[in-house]
């Protein structure tokens, strides 16, 4: 699970949008009361230095996001939780902020999962964004013909993306594949991986 899942809340410090969680929007931006929105500002003051952070290591290795993130994430995200603490006993349990913010302490195990783990991200902007194609195309396959069938185009969805992770052309990859398989031996299958595939003479 990533680390901020629904966090899509604002802007950070610097003006610029921050993507992160959709429930937590509505209420941080669309308050109108001053008490409310100078709240507001500090918790997307908060979750927009969390991004800086991330911005400033974005394509480092897992260890160095890490060291880090443990060196100026893990504090920020104490204070985070502190102040949320101190400003759930000032809001009436009913105010759409406190909901907001009842829902993020509730997640707090899943927001703080990228802070132990190098390889996370803060948010899942990048599964969204994979998945995106697969959303714009569901009306023309709505039906997959079975559940069975649901589940083959999930793997070759995962298939797919895994190529494209990995820097290997999706249709290349199925040719050599699909004309290979067939006297391939059970025991090397793996070998077969978008990233473990040779396809310079395919």
């Amino acid at each position: 699970m990533s680390a901020l899942p629904r966090l899509r809340a604002g802007y950070a410090s610097s003006g610029k949008s921050v993507r992160g969680a959709r429930p937590l929007r509505p209420p941080l931006l669309q308050s109108s009361n001053v008490s409310a929105s100078r709240k507001n500002r500090e918790a997307l003051r908060r979750i927009g230095e969390l991004y800086a952070i991330e911005a400033e290591i974005r394509g480092s290795p897992p260890e160095k996001r890490l060291s880090v993130r443990k060196a100026k994430t893990v504090p920020r995200m104490q204070s985070l939780y502190d102040w949320i603490q101190i400003q759930m006993k000032t809001l009436s349990r009913h105010a759409e902020m406190a909901k907001a913010f009842a829902y993020l302490l509730k997640q707090w195990n899943a927001l703080t999962l990228y802070c132990e783990n190098g390889w996370a991200e803060i948010d899942n902007n990048i599964a969204e964004n994979a998945l995106r194609g697969v959303a714009l195309g569901r009306k023309n396959w709505l039906f997959a013909g079975s559940d069975a069938g649901g589940e083959r185009a999930a793997i070759l969805y995962s298939l797919i993306g895994t190529c494209k992770l990995n820097g290997v052309e999706p249709e290349r990859w199925l040719r050599y594949v699909l004309s290979h398989i067939q006297d391939w031996p059970a025991n090397r299958v793996r070998e077969l991986l978008p990233w473990k595939t040779d396809l310079t003479s395919a």
